[in-house]
Parts: C-alpha cells; sequence; structure tokens
C-alpha cells in the first residue's frame, strides 16, 4: 500500500537506499552458493532449492546447475519488475481452497482470482511475468540506477534517486521491484511459486536451511510440517544463540534438528564433500 501512495517516495527513500544497484552489482557467488549447486547435482540426489534471498546469486555460480527447475526465489529478484493492480485481495478474509492441504504458504482462491483478472485486463506482469529492467518505461538515468547486473547496456550513473518511477510497458501504471513486500502474498505473483515450494516442503525427507534467522512465514511453515511429521532437520548458521534472536534450533521431543554452526562458506564447501564421498562409496 506504501508504493501504492507514493511510487517515487517508495523507491527514492525505502528501496534505493536498502537496494543500491552498484553495491549488488559487487557480489558475487561464494564458496557456499557453488557447494548448494554442487550438491543440487548429485547423482540419484533429489535437491531443491528455496532462497529468501533477492540477490540472483544462485543462479549465476561457475559450477552449472539446473536452477529454472530447481530453485525457487521466494522473496524475488533485483533486476525484475512487475505490474500491481490499482487494489487486490490480499487485506480480505483468508478463508482458502483446500484446506486441507500438508504445507501452507499461500491462498489457491486468491491465486486463481489474481490470474483470472490478470487475464481479463491483458496484463501478464501483474501475475503471470516480470518485467525486466530493460522494458521498463523511463527513462535512460532510472533504468541505470534500478539495473543491479554489472552487465548492464547502460552508463554509469551518480545519481541515487529517481525523478519518476518506472512504468509497466503495457498498462503504464507504476512498477514496483519483482520482490514480496510486507503486505503481500506469496500468492500475489506467480514468481514466488508459493503452490510448487507447498509441494517441495510437503514431499521433502530432510530440510536444510542456511542462514536465516527464522523470522518469516515461510521458515515458521516449513518448521512446523518438520515437527508434525518427523522430518529431521539440519540448520547451518553462524549464530549459536537460541531462540527469537538466535539462529540455532532448540532439539525437542517435536523437533529433531542438529546445527552446524560456522561460516557456511566453510561449512556446506564441507557437506558437499561428504556428500560426494558417500555417493562414490554407494557406487562401487
Amino acid at each position: 500500500e506504501a508504493f501504492r501512495a507514493d511510487p517515487l517516495a517508495f523507491y527514492n527513500d525505502f528501496w534505493l537506499p536498502h537496494f543500491p544497484p552498484k553495491k549488488y552489482s559487487a557480489y558475487q557467488p561464494n564458496a557456499a552458493h557453488e557447494a548448494i549447486s554442487k550438491i543440487a547435482t548429485l547423482p540419484r540426489a533429489d535437491v531443491t532449492v528455496i532462497t529468501q534471498n533477492i540477490d540472483g546469486l544462485h543462479s549465476a555460480t561457475r559450477h552449472p546447475w539446473p536452477h529454472a527447475s530447481k530453485l525457487i526465489e521466494a522473496h524475488g529478484r533485483l533486476g525484475l519488475y512487475k505490474c500491481i493492480p490499482e487494489s487486490d485481495s490480499d487485506t480480505d478474509d483468508d478463508s482458502d481452497e483446500e484446506e486441507h492441504r500438508p504445507v501452507k504458504l499461500g491462498s489457491l482462491r486468491k491465486t486463481r482470482h489474481k490470474a483470472a483478472s490478470s487475464s481479463k485486463h491483458a496484463c501478464d506482469y501483474e501475475f503471470n511475468a516480470s518485467i525486466n529492467v530493460t522494458s521498463l518505461l523511463a527513462s535512460e538515468k532510472t533504468k541505470r540506477l534500478l539495473n543491479p547486473t554489472t552487465k548492464s547496456p547502460f552508463a554509469p550513473c551518480s545519481s541515487t534517486s529517481l525523478s519518476s518511477p518506472p512504468l509497466c510497458p503495457h498498462c503504464l501504471r507504476p512498477a514496483p521491484p519483482q520482490a514480496l513486500l510486507f503486505d503481500e502474498g506469496y500468492h500475489s505473483h506467480s514468481h514466488y511459486q508459493f503452490q510448487k515450494m507447498e509441494s517441495w516442503i510437503s514431499n521433502a525427507d530432510i530440510l536444510v536451511f542456511v542462514g536465516t534467522s527464522f523470522a518469516v512465514a515461510i521458515t515458521d511453515v516449513a518448521l512446523e510440517h518438520a515437527r508434525n511429521h518427523q522430518i529431521p532437520v539440519y540448520n547451518f548458521n553462524i549464530d549459536s544463540k537460541v531462540g527469537h534472536t538466535g539462529g540455532s534450533l532448540e532439539c525437542n521431543s517435536r523437533l529433531d534438528v542438529e546445527n552446524i554452526i560456522g561460516d557456511v562458506s566453510d561449512t556446506l564447501p564441507r557437506l558437499w564433500t561428504v556428500c560426494d564421498d558417500f555417493i562414490l562409496k554407494k557406487r562401487y
């Protein structure tokens, strides 16, 4: 709703100060990203990855892996944008279809409503597709500011604020970033793939968390599913404190968890080595 009220202020007062393109263009996948990509391609390993990060680094690893089918960017991706309707149903009642789903992250009812509405108004960017920064209706300066990649087709820009918000190239409404905002649900856009996330979590034999504070809905839902179905949990984190202010989890009668504390750039490559050695031994 803050974006609808003042799109320009949203970009200049919130988005650009917190997600400056120059900062993110300098980031590269680290050893932890590379290890995850290698684990996801181990023989006979059915590994899928859900990330809350929006930096796009999981799909930029040197090690090739089928991230198009094995990765979900649950909170969006820098450099992509979307269109939003003048109003939506995220603030209406939470009644839903198929309430018996073992994992529930979004509303099927609201998803179907948004898909139908997007089709009716013929703007795919409301739900079905994302807008690349180069396709935005905006000045070259604005596109330079909003492009987080080093391979930008635009020249560097020294300014740090917009003079006008970018527009959807189809319906000419102000276009927000392709990021899950505080008052949006996972069902608000197809990019977040909440139904696939629900399926992956509900069918998982183990759950591995990496570097999360367990402060958002998706981790709460995944942990509750693990408790209810006795699914082993492995938590890779740098924080050994347990509780709301820490990154470690308490092992108890309801939650079978092992905390692996340390820099994930060290612990995840070691995990990959252990898994690779185990599979190699199973081959011979």
